[in-house]
């Protein structure tokens, strides 16, 4: 037998044993399952539409240190349309997002330290790790259900303000 075939020979036996080894110690790759974290209610928000002369108000959830900045809404199934989460970041600054781990589309509204809306980002794909640039540097995002934005007439200069259920 030549040298070739010798060698493919053994490494074809050690992928058998190798496959066999594994599932008799159990060992078998699991699929990444999704993890359906719970909306937290811990503010609320009032959002002044100036065009509609109307406001909306939303229980919200706040994202105020760098972890809950980093995870935001990743891992959300679903979100009610009276609900978002609301980023607070500590000064104005270019900010730039993405839907890593995101499974549901978002409108994002992006506002100045006054809580003057300056962006909205419409319609974010779920799971799209392209980067949803703020465009002038803000200090809060707030994020809502996809179209949301358009059903309720929200544009830039509308604002908001907002409380914290138990103050910090």
């Amino acid at each position: 037998m030549p040298l070739k075939n010798k060698i493919l020979s053994f490494i074809v036996g050690l992928t058998a044993l190798t496959s066999i080894s594994c599932k008799q110690s159990g060992k078998t790759q699991l699929k990444p399952t999704k993890i359906n974290r719970a909306f937290i209610h811990e503010g609320n928000l009032q959002l002044n539409s100036k065009g509609e002369q109307k406001s909306h108000e939303f229980f919200i959830e706040i994202a105020d240190d760098d972890y809950q900045r980093a995870t935001g809404l990743m891992d959300r199934q679903s979100m009610k349309d009276n609900q978002g989460m609301l980023f607070i970041f500590p000064t104005e600054r270019p900010l730039n997002f993405y839907m890593k781990n995101t499974y549901i589309g978002l409108d994002l509204i992006f506002a100045n330290d006054k809580a003057e809306i300056i962006h909205i980002h419409k319609y974010a794909k779920p799971l799209d790790l392209s980067s949803i640039s703020s465009v002038f540097p803000a200090m809060y995002v707030f994020e809502v259900n996809a179209g949301l934005t358009d059903q309720l007439n929200i544009e830039i200069g509308d604002d908001f303000s907002f409380n914290y259920l138990d103050e910090k």
